[in-house]
């Protein structure tokens, strides 16, 4: 498993040398106001070298953080792919120890729980809504929802519970 700790660790104090193999122009690394790399603008961008973060104006928008949220920020990438990038640039490969290939598993099936559980929480909050519509004077016509729904629930239970 690749721990983002391993990787930070392995970018700090060469984010400098990161961000410029990584595409970013060593004009905007100045420590000097800018353009953004990112979203353009005159004079809306700083990289301070010492702390290793960026400062963006961002037309009124403040974007400021690490080596991590400056590619974000350039490249539109979200924090798991920027990782991701890094780790791979820097050659950082994942603990291939049994201990970590389990908890690997384990979070991701916890997960995916999570993600159920947020998906059978939206259908009861559907046939939750259909039903109340129906016993304050709704229409009585829209049973098929009532259905979809209470399947759909079945399905999650029984993903979510493994029978």
């Amino acid at each position: 498993m690749l721990r983002f700790s391993d990787v930070k660790n392995a970018a700090n104090g060469k984010w400098e040398g990161i961000l410029i193999g990584m595409g970013v122009s060593p004009e905007c690394l100045t420590g000097k106001h800018g353009p953004c790399p990112g979203c353009g603008g005159n004079d809306r961008f700083r990289y301070d070298k010492e702390k290793e973060r960026f400062y963006c104006g961002g037309g009124g928008e403040l974007a400021t953080g690490d080596g991590f949220d400056l590619l974000s920020h350039i490249n539109g990438w979200e924090t798991a792919e920027t990782f991701k990038e890094v780790a791979e640039y820097l050659g950082v490969k994942p603990d291939a120890s049994p201990e970590a290939k389990a908890k690997a598993v384990k979070y991701a099936k916890q997960a995916e729980a999570v993600k159920l559980e947020k998906e059978l929480s939206h259908e009861m909050t559907v046939l939750g809504q259909v039903l109340f519509v129906r016993s304050n004077g709704g229409p009585k016509d829209h049973w098929e929802r009532e259905i979809e729904a209470a399947k759909t629930i079945y399905k999650l239970l029984r993903r979510l519970y493994g029978k």
